[in-house]
């Protein structure tokens, strides 16, 4: 499951009982982007990141934890001088 047509957007896949999100950027213009991938559920963790985006798309950030539901995952962005966005994902948007 991919959210968001931004210049970072998250995506959110299950393997072998992991869900594995990858947070990922791409910019036509070069911005720097701030985030915060918050994990709530069985499992909870927090990654704050700040990085660069431009025309080739990366991945900022892989947050890795164990599919045990009710899990929600949030990922909050500010973009230098544009805009600020939330995007967000749970076990019951996969099924």
């Amino acid at each position: 499951m991919t959210t968001s047509s931004r210049p970072v957007a998250m995506n959110v896949t299950r393997q072998n009982g992991m869900v594995v999100v990858s947070v990922v950027g791409r910019s036509a213009i070069p911005r720097v982007v701030r985030f915060v991938v918050d994990v709530d559920g069985r499992s909870t963790t927090r990654n704050l990141a700040r990085s660069t985006v431009g025309p080739d798309s990366k991945t900022l950030s892989v947050v890795r934890f164990a599919d045990l539901p009710p899990w929600q995952v949030t990922l909050d962005v500010d973009e230098q001088g544009s805009d600020h966005y939330t995007l967000h994902a749970s076990d019951k948007a996969l099924e």
